[in-house]
């Protein structure tokens, strides 16, 4: 299964084993986005810069233990 399509608890759960980070959970959303936003409309605004800054942030607290 694509990252964009797990639940939190399951994403959490990989990348507490190591399985996922949560710049591969933003890049997945992302791309999903890109796919599917033209058709359905559902996003108006979207900050890929800003996501990947805080996902690239979150992954280094957890690597720090935090």
């Amino acid at each position: 299964m694509e990252p964009w399509g797990l639940t939190a608890t399951d994403a959490t759960a990989m990348m507490a084993r190591g399985e996922l980070t949560s710049v591969d959970v933003v890049e997945s959303v992302l791309e999903r986005i890109d796919a599917r936003n033209g058709e359905i409309n559902a996003l108006t605004t979207v900050d890929p810069d800003g996501a990947r800054a805080a996902a690239r942030k979150a992954d280094v607290q957890r690597r720090a233990g935090g």
